[in-house]
C-alpha cells in the first residue's frame, strides 16, 4: 500500500506553487531579479517535496521496498507492485523461458 504522504506533498507543492504567483503579481517593477530567485527556490522545494520515497510491500516475496512515486507517475507508469529483486529473478524467469523482452505481458 502506498505512503499516505503523497497528498500533504501534493498540497504542500499547490501552496508553493500559489504562492510563487502571488509574488510574481505584487513584486514591484523594479525586483524582478528577487522575483526570479524567490521562484527559483520555490521551484527547488516543490523538487524536493515531490521526490519523495514511498514504500509498499512486494507481492511476491511480501518484503517491503522503497521506490520514486514521483518518477513513475511523472512518466505516466503505474507504481512497481514487486521489488526491485524479484523484478530481476521475473525477468531472467522470461528470458530463460523465451520470451522476447519487447513483448508486453499484462500484471498479474
Amino acid at each position: 500500500m502506498p505512503s499516505q504522504e503523497q497528498p500533504d506533498a501534493v498540497k504542500a507543492v499547490m501552496e508553493l506553487c500559489r504562492a510563487a504567483e502571488t509574488i510574481e503579481h505584487y513584486a514591484p517593477p523594479g525586483f524582478k531579479k528577487d522575483v526570479t530567485d524567490i521562484q527559483r527556490r520555490l521551484g527547488l522545494m516543490e523538487s524536493a517535496l515531490m521526490k519523495h520515497d514511498t514504500t509498499d510491500t512486494c507481492r511476491r516475496c511480501g518484503q517491503p521496498f522503497t521506490f520514486s512515486a514521483w518518477r513513475f507517475s511523472q512518466k505516466g507508469l503505474i507504481p512497481p507492485r514487486h521489488c526491485f529483486a524479484c523484478r530481476e529473478q521475473r525477468r531472467a524467469e522470461r528470458a530463460r523461458a523465451g520470451v522476447p523482452k519487447d513483448v508486453a505481458i499484462p500484471p498479474d
